[in-house]
């Protein structure tokens, strides 16, 4: 597609693309009279046009919900046979750039974050309209952080899709009620996919994995497995909830999407709530409204002329961003991130040609279920059709900026891609796509961008500079420079801040987006050695060879602790995906495990020669440490106890990276190389010699597909990894 800026749809100048999807492209607008901003959804879909006003009444439908927690719709219009729809402008992201795959999050927090997305379904549901999508996706942070609800549509088609298409609805099939997979959808339909969400946020992982076919028949016919052995601290009565909000018959769950909310809280607060069961649903401590009466079947609407119209897919994907870092921080709005059959995210592809109704543009943008009206959007019940394997997509990213020193290996670039790992299951294992050499010393430290959609990988090195580039063009995108040599570079889990430090002594934030200072982080009197962000973005912790640890507020560089019990260089930091915890690896020998809040020494674990690297699993119920001694040790957070040693490496250990799923770990080395083992057993399972000398650091992309790795020799390559 065309850029369109500085064009004018109805009252609104284009002023930038925000994203673009393979049949929609979402703009900056600009207000003519009144200079506001607002983003506007583009579709080109020449259609008949007598069907313009049924279309314009459902937009007037939609564009008619006013709630403080969803996306307002400003204005509709058709011009030039451009539909657009011109929403409210929120330019700090969506819940899962703020909370990628894997993030765990506090009880509080959950809560405070499920009483504003059910305050907003509550709301659709007393106007009749359900959601159908509700996922982090969808969520988008306005002004203050405030939650505000997108994309009321459903990433699903109707019974006319095709085999191909329906691959498009696998970013929404985690978090699927199973009636919708009979194409009947209710009000409880949305209570179901909140309660995966917070299990998924409490938790850290969804409750049901797997591919495709494997989470679809979990959702039919699956039974969740008890947070409370799973999370410590959570109480039963947590469990008692979600397994009311995901009962596979949805007259069963609460009374209202408000009063899961509420039962949500009180569980939350109180771990004595017991939850009481009744013939005609669940009650919560007697106060929840009997189960509603299900909404109307397709076949009982009034109207079902309005049915047999076709929804296409390829409105519905993920924004593939521009070489610009600022697009890839962007709001989505409606066209959502998916998954792969491992559960990982992806983008989804186009098909050539697919043509879009007028109500397929709606339905991407705002396309509910109307009860009792004209919107309504049905699953196809022949489900065979969602485990057809997706056709391979690659992405391919023009360049704005000269690419230094890049050279492509055996394998094309374009095979990095954000499909599943099945699209590279044809590239050898440890094959190198990109040669990056844009720095001119050893490279000291890399680390990828979390917003998978981006494929950004950041790297410091010693030429005291810290560049962003394009991990599947080499392309360079931004640069920083500190007045010394540079040893760490650390992206926050939102994706929105980038830390780095070293000979300065001074860590600075920088927005990953426009690259303006946010903090200046200025107190250690050594070098800094060790960087880790805690899990909600908001601090930092640092550690330097004044043998201390400092632990900051990101966002304004104020000292929150000091940490002082070690007795020797600090080099390394982790902090515990569930934020409870910090590592500190340190040569005085040990790893010690300490509350961020208070500085109190939880556990100190013991090695036999200086600590140089330290990583949490993702469960963070494992570390796995390692120095001078030439191995790696896997050990258990709560006693210290060790459950592998992997002993591969020659030389001393720089690195250690859990990958995303936890089942193996990468380490690094001053022998040159990069492996790769299984973290139960140290079995070894890939060593990748492609540098000339120590390999710094390494770092595995968010989908666990690649590795990137630094070395002395002035290069991060990036390989494949699985």
């Amino acid at each position: 597609m065309m850029e369109r800026n500085g064009q004018q749809l109805g009252n609104y100048r284009l002023v930038k693309r925000l994203g673009r999807g393979g049949a929609a492209e979402v703009y900056l607008g600009e207000h003519i009279f009144l200079n506001t901003q607002a983003a506007l959804k583009l579709l080109q879909a020449p259609q008949p046009e007598q069907d313009t006003p049924g279309f314009l009444r459902e937009a007037r439908t939609i564009a008619a919900l006013a709630h403080p927690h969803i996306v307002r719709v400003l204005d509709f219009g058709v011009q030039d046979e451009t539909f657009y729809l011109v929403m409210e402008y929120a330019s700090r992201g969506t819940l899962r750039q703020r909370y990628p795959p894997g993030t765990r999050l506090g009880q509080a927090t959950v809560v405070e974050l499920i009483k504003q997305i059910a305050s907003a379904l509550q709301y659709a549901h007393d106007q009749n309209i359900i959601h159908c999508d509700v996922k982090p996706e969808n969520v988008l942070l306005g002004k203050d952080d405030t939650l505000l609800l997108s994309d009321f549509g459903i990433s699903m088609v109707l019974q006319t899709m095709t085999a191909q298409e329906m691959q498009h609805i696998a970013g929404t099939i985690a978090y699927m009620a199973p009636e919708q997979f009979d194409g009947k959808p209710q009000r409880a339909s949305d209570q179901y996919a909140l309660a995966v969400i917070t299990y998924e946020w409490l938790s850290g992982e969804r409750p049901f994995q797997g591919s495709v076919a494997a989470i679809s028949s979990q959702h039919l016919h699956g039974q969740v497995a008890p947070l409370s052995h799973k999370v410590p601290g959570i109480s039963p009565a947590v469990d008692d909830v979600l397994s009311v909000a995901m009962e596979k018959d949805p007259a069963r769950r609460f009374g209202s999407i408000q009063a899961f909310a509420r039962a949500l809280e009180q569980a939350c607060a109180d771990p004595h709530v017991q939850t009481r069961f009744a013939e005609e649903g669940p009650t919560w401590q007697a106060t929840i409204t009997p189960a509603p009466v299900p909404l109307l079947t397709p076949h009982e609407l009034e109207r079902p002329a309005h049915l047999d119209v076709t929804v296409a897919s390829a409105h519905m994907r993920a924004i593939q961003p521009d070489t610009d870092p600022r697009a890839f921080s962007g709001p989505p709005y409606a066209l959502p991130v998916q998954t792969d059959e491992s559960g990982q995210l992806r983008r989804g592809s186009a098909r050539a040609g697919q043509g879009l109704s007028r109500r397929a543009f709606l339905a991407g943008v705002g396309g509910a279920v109307i009860v009792g009206g004209a919107l309504t959007l049905l699953l196809s019940s022949k489900l065979s059709a969602l485990f057809t394997p997706a056709p391979v997509a690659t992405t391919s990213v023009p360049e704005k900026h000269a690419t230094p020193r890049v050279t492509a290996q055996s394998v094309s670039t374009s095979t990095i891609s954000t499909t599943s790992t099945t699209t590279t299951s044809n590239i050898p294992l440890g094959a190198t796509l990109i040669t990056y050499g844009g720095q001119s010393g050893a490279v000291t430290s890399v680390c990828w961008s979390p917003v998978l959609s981006s494929r950004l990988v950041a790297s410091c090195s010693e030429d005291k500079s810290v560049a962003i580039w394009n991990a599947t063009t080499g392309t360079s995108v931004r640069t920083f420079s500190q007045g010394a040599a540079l040893s760490v570079v650390v992206w926050s889990p939102d994706g929105q801040y980038l830390a780095f430090a070293g000979d300065d002594k001074n860590v600075e934030v920088r927005s990953a987006l426009t690259g303006s200072l946010i903090a200046l982080c200025t107190g250690h009197s050594q070098p800094v050695r060790g960087l880790a962000w805690s899990p909600d973005s908001r601090r930092l912790v640092s550690t330097s060879e004044d043998r201390t640890a400092i632990v900051w507020d990101a966002l304004n560089g104020n000292r929150q602790q000091v940490y002082t019990r070690h007795s020797d260089f600090v080099w390394a930091a982790a902090w515990a995906p569930n934020g409870h915890a910090i590592a500190t690896a340190s040569w005085d020998r040990t790893v010690q495990l300490w509350n961020p809040a208070n500085g109190a020494l939880l556990l100190s674990y013991s090695a036999s020669q200086p600590v140089r690297a330290v990583d949490w699993s993702p469960d963070s119920n494992l570390l796995a440490s390692g120095g001078d001694e030439d191995a790696v040790q896997v050990w258990q957070a709560s006693n210290g106890q060790v459950q592998a040693v992997y002993r591969g490496h020659n030389d001393h250990i720089e690195t250690v990276q859990w990958a995303p799923n936890g089942q193996r770990v990468a380490s690094s080395s001053k022998d040159g190389t990069a492996q790769i083992w299984q973290a139960s057993n140290a079995n070894p399972f890939y060593t990748y010699r492609g540098h000339s000398t120590i390999v710094w650091s390494l770092a595995w992309s968010p989908d666990g597909q690649f590795i990137a790795s630094a070395s002395g020799d002035a290069t991060t390559r990036v390989w494949q990894a699985t």
